[in-house]
């Protein structure tokens, strides 16, 4: 910077008159001036140095700042000091729900009781039992489909006399009391509470879910874990070696792990259906259009009421192909 300044000035004046200031003393002091007279000089002429002065200042601007790009990968890694560049990170995600669904054959489920008959013969499959013309008839490891068909009103007690003509013989005094209990029985079986909670009746479909880990990602102690975008998965679980863990449901920008190493675990939830109940024909040999036959016991009907497992299918709301965006931050244990 180079300044001319009204100060300079006046050290100038003053310099050139410092001769006049001051006298010879050998030459009998006729050339002193007067300080009054200096003083008004110096007044009368110092705006107009001042008005014609020039200041002139130079700027000059050190940029220490260094760009470089030498394709280094600046990952947690390469953390130099205080500055570190992290690179977004990303990889795909392809998996096949259909591989993990569950379908399970409802309407052959062997129903199970606990109850005074159940007990007393130790045998929780034993649904139904008759004294009859010298016979013991036991009805045990009936189906969820055999109840629902013989439950329905298409069979009645004539056809259950039917049957235990052909099987125990006619005797008419107990013949039609013990057909038409058998019939109510196993209607009331129908409408049984345990039994419809282990056959699903009046569910049109049977839902079972399973939890599938569609990906994981290991961090180490001083990594956290930044989640930028992922396809959508029902929770992201955090399960540290030190014994913490923690979750979230999507959400974006939040930091995960950092104190210790831990593996971050994302869950997809597929929801199988198993199937529904439906109604065929039979023929008069008990065979329906599905190819189910009638058991061997019990009288066959115009309609064999069943569980279809045909009707099988599954959804999960997580995508078969998606991206996963996410950051590693380095972080630094404060305690």
């Amino acid at each position: 910077m180079r300044i001319i300044a009204p100060m300079m000035i006046l050290i100038m004046m003053t310099s050139t008159l410092a001769g006049c200031t001051g006298g010879d003393p050998d030459g009998g002091g006729n050339d002193n001036i007067d300080m009054d007279v200096l003083n008004q000089l110096i007044d009368d002429n110092l705006q107009d140095f001042v008005n014609n002065t020039t200041i002139t200042v130079e700027n000059h601007y050190h940029n220490n700042t260094t760009i470089m790009n030498d394709n280094t990968d600046n990952s947690i890694s390469n953390v130099n000091g205080s500055s570190s560049v992290s690179t977004l990170k990303m990889f795909t995600v392809s998996w096949d729900p259909s591989v993990h669904t569950t379908y399970e054959d409802i309407g052959n489920r062997v129903v199970s009781m606990d109850g005074n008959l159940q007990q007393s013969n130790n045998n929780p499959y034993l649904l139904l039992m008759y004294i009859y013309n010298g016979f013991t008839i036991e009805f045990e490891n009936i189906t969820c489909n055999e109840i629902n068909s013989y439950g329905n009103y298409n069979i009645d007690d004539d056809d259950w006399r039917s049957y235990i003509n052909q099987n125990y013989g006619w005797n008419d005094n107990q013949i039609y009391g013990l057909s038409d209990t058998i019939d109510d029985d196993f209607k009331d079986l129908k409408q049984n509470t345990t039994v419809r909670e282990q056959c699903n009746y009046f569910a049109s479909i049977a839902t079972e879910s399973q939890l599938v880990d569609v990906y994981s990602i290991n961090i180490q102690v001083g990594e956290a874990f930044e989640l930028v975008s992922t396809g959508y998965v029902d929770e992201i679980y955090l399960d540290c070696d030190d014994g913490y863990s923690s979750s979230l449901s999507n959400n974006t920008g939040i930091y995960l792990g950092g104190q210790a190493n831990c593996t971050i675990t994302a869950i997809a939830e597929v929801q199988s259906d198993s199937g529904d109940w439906v109604y065929s024909t039979s023929n008069s040999n008990g065979t329906g259009n599905d190819s189910s036959s009638w058991p061997d016991w019990g009288p066959s009907g115009y309609y064999w009421h069943y569980y279809d497992m045909s009707l099988q299918s599954y959804y999960t709301p997580t995508p078969n192909n998606f991206a996963v965006y996410f950051n590693i931050v380095a972080v630094e244990n404060y305690l």
